[in-house]
């Protein structure tokens, strides 16, 4: 069930050089955190530094075909990768804009504390803060 989740366009990338911002898949959102998160739960090391220098996992993230460089790990390595994904998005679950539409919770994790984040204000509910809260159809992970 989860695969299916990562192909939609529910990641937000947010620029801090030039605060500009784009949707993109879930899974590429992913890619962009996932060692700083690996290196941080500290779930199994061993498995990562092997998925990161042998599998690629980071390059499987950022471009299409993820079911199919799943399909080809092992069952341990698979349980591995849908392991630290879903505990990366309990994490980032929070992210986006909050249920008042009065902050855009960004997520600014380093090594060590995958929990930072920073929050900009929406002053009024603006047109852009309305596209980014989540609906039935669509869910923001920043």
């Amino acid at each position: 069930m989860l695969l299916p989740f990562l192909e939609k366009i529910w990641g937000l990338q947010v620029s801090f050089c030039t605060t500009v911002a784009r949707r993109v898949p879930l899974r590429e959102l992913i890619a962009d955190v996932l060692p700083i998160f690996a290196k941080t739960l500290i779930l199994q090391p061993d498995l990562w530094e092997d998925l990161r220098t042998n599998h690629g996992i980071t390059d499987a993230f950022g471009n299409d075909g993820l079911r199919d460089w799943l399909n080809k790990l092992g069952s341990e390595r698979q349980r591995y990768v849908l392991k630290l994904v879903r505990r990366i998005l309990e994490i980032l679950q929070n992210t986006g804009v909050d249920r008042e539409g009065k902050c855009l919770t960004i997520a600014w994790p380093k090594e060590g504390d995958v929990q930072r984040c920073f929050k900009i204000p929406c002053e009024k509910q603006s047109f852009w803060a309305r596209m980014l809260a989540d609906s039935e159809d669509c869910a923001t992970f920043a």
